[in-house]
């Protein structure tokens, strides 16, 4: 039998592994982690039988078949180990060559921030059992990615996939993808609605190991901000090895928005880790930014400075005219960046 060896991180050569189709050319450490997860648990639980080596071991890693198994790898975090945040879609309103519609994955608790075009780019980073998509609102470009859940699901299926979003817009949406004119198949979801019970101020939902809460804003039709916060119990917060308690981790995503300005929102949003937020204008535009309930670029400066976040990133970027930021602009205190398709910010 192999002899069995503790989880530990290990070290792979990234072009053996470009080789074998596991990454692209911008490397997804998450699925070298997931693969020396699955090594470990094959050693742990004696299942290479006594004629296997490690060699053989790692042919068998190599089948995505096998990496990207229904049942999920034994906890196998490394000792730095970060919660990850991957950008399928960073787009406002519609596609361009380089950007899709808003989407963004959490893989360790199985949370998608909405479900624009990005959504295609998420079968192989589904590591849990469960997915769970928080809607900010229902305009097109945030939900057209529901649709492409067949495909992504007879990809990688998973037990369950929950809907969250306000009651009234879900039943719109289902209405408008329960008709055979527009979309023939139902989907293979269940719907959750935020606002019921509870209002906004009471509301707190567990959702994969995070707790989630959240507030209206401003913008045609209306939309919600989130905010998500891992105990630092979440085994994304703590080593594995030692099982020493990490810091906690807090996100704060607020989309198609004219910015918070009320104080009791404000301190809401306060002391993020991340600061995940609309800029699809730019300073010059304010005029356009306040008509259609967007934010330009020295609001939110603005909002930064009055909830002081870990660190600022900028999307939701217009399609046909992009955001420029300066280097080391005076007015974030923070680093504060513009995101782009296929970017991985841990934290």
């Amino acid at each position: 039998m192999v002899e069995r060896r503790k989880c530990q991180r290990t070290i792979i050569d990234r072009q053996s592994w470009r080789s074998h189709g596991l990454v692209t050319s911008k490397i997804a450490l998450e699925d070298v982690f997931l693969a020396t997860a699955w090594l470990d648990r094959l050693r742990m639980l004696d299942l290479a039988g006594p004629a296997d080596d490690d060699n053989e071991l790692e042919t068998a890693l190599l089948n995505p078949l096998l990496v990207h198994a229904n049942s999920p790898p034994l906890c196998c975090y490394p000792e730095s180990f970060t919660m990850q945040l991957h950008f399928l879609g960073t787009a406002g309103y519609h596609p361009s060559e380089t950007r899709h519609t808003s989407c963004y994955f959490l893989p360790e608790s199985g949370i998608l921030l909405d479900a624009g075009t990005g959504i295609f780019r998420l079968p192989s980073l589904l590591k849990t059992s469960n997915l769970d998509i928080l809607l900010s609102h229902t305009h097109l470009d945030h939900i057209v990615g529901l649709t492409f859940l067949l495909d992504i699901l007879y990809q990688r299926p998973v037990e369950s996939v929950r809907v969250w979003g306000e009651g009234e817009k879900l039943v719109a949406v289902r209405t408008l993808l329960g008709s055979q004119y527009i979309f023939p198949v139902e989907l293979p979801v269940t719907w959750h609605a935020i606002d019921d019970p509870g209002d906004e101020l009471s509301s707190r939902l567990s959702i994969g190991g995070a707790e989630v809460t959240w507030r209206r804003q401003a913008h045609p039709g209306g939309s919600v901000a989130y905010r998500i916060d891992w105990p630092d119990t979440h085994p994304a917060t703590k080593s594995a090895e030692t099982g020493n308690v990490g810091q906690t981790r807090s996100l704060v995503y607020a989309t198609d928005t004219a910015g918070a300005s009320e104080q009791p929102i404000l301190q809401w949003m306060h002391g993020a880790d991340v600061l995940l937020h609309e800029c699809n204008f730019h300073d010059h535009q304010r005029e356009w930014a306040e008509k259609t309930g967007h934010c330009y670029l020295n609001r939110v400066a603005e909002i930064s400075a009055a909830t002081e976040p870990g660190r600022v990133l900028l999307t939701h970027i217009n399609p046909i005219d992009e955001l420029i930021l300066e280097t080391d602009d005076p007015r974030f205190k923070m680093p504060c960046e513009i995101v782009s398709d296929g970017l991985v910010v841990e934290f």
